[in-house]
């Protein structure tokens, strides 16, 4: 929660760079690549998205293991 500023980049040219914040009840993300090519989507955006996506998949992974746990009889 102290660490509200952050810069950084991709290290190679047609590469990504991602940075990453944990914070007491959210992750934050940065996602930084050169310009995209004119007509191609930014992979950035593309990054950005698939990342989203894994990390709802494993949201709901871990709420019904968490659901599983909540309704065990032992």
């Amino acid at each position: 929660d102290l660490f509200d500023g952050w810069g950084w980049g991709e290290v190679v040219p047609d590469g990504v760079g991602i940075a990453y914040s944990i914070k007491k009840n959210s992750v934050h993300f940065n996602i930084a690549c050169r310009k995209a090519i004119e007509g191609q989507p930014s992979v950035a955006r593309s990054f950005g998205h698939l990342l989203e996506e894994s990390l709802l998949e494993m949201r709901h992974v871990m709420e019904a293991d968490q659901a599983l746990k909540l309704t065990a009889k032992l």
